[in-house]
């Protein structure tokens, strides 16, 4: 343990509106990518698509329910909306959290539906819920995340996630 320091207790991730999405992965690059939203409002916290068409690679679109080709999770910039919990309008800029450039990533305020039961770490989070952008506790269509801190909610609510690596 050379160079190390035990500690009693660590630093618990919370989700936080004021605070954004990304918390830290491999390289702690956090979104690396801006691209224009082509459809409705969004915000922080909810998947999104690619878009679709010629220059669809460069558009991102919230994501559908049972989405197979979710593409990341939509990051705050503070210049543009105070919060996680304020939309970006159609056609913004936005920060991208990518999938496939973070494998492993945690991030917090990620959106889900409500849930049957209690949420543990590790468990699927997948594009199988009902609602446009958010996520799920039962394995679908599309498992990119898995949760990270325990959330004993039934209701709808943000939770702590990592982006599960081999989905």
């Amino acid at each position: 343990m050379l160079n190390s320091t035990v500690r009693s207790s660590g630093i618990k991730i919370l989700c936080d509106d004021t605070k954004p999405v990304f918390v830290h992965g491999a390289y702690n690059l956090g979104p690396v990518y801006e691209v224009k939203l082509s459809s409705e409002a969004i915000h922080p916290g909810e998947g999104l698509d690619w878009g679709t068409g010629a220059g669809g690679e460069d558009t991102v679109g919230l994501m559908a329910a049972n989405s197979v080709v979710a593409c990341g999770i939509a990051e705050v910039d503070f210049g543009m909306i105070t919060d996680c919990s304020v939309d970006y309008a159609s056609g913004d800029d936005i920060p991208v959290i990518y999938f496939h450039w973070m494998p492993g990533a945690l991030l917090r305020n990620i959106v889900c539906v409500d849930t049957t039961a209690a949420v543990r770490p590790g468990t699927q989070l997948s594009t199988n819920s009902t609602v446009a952008g958010a996520f799920d506790d039962d394995a679908g269509a599309c498992d990119p995340l898995r949760a990270a801190v325990y959330n004993a909610s039934a209701g709808a609510f943000d939770i702590v996630a990592w982006i599960h690596t081999n989905w």
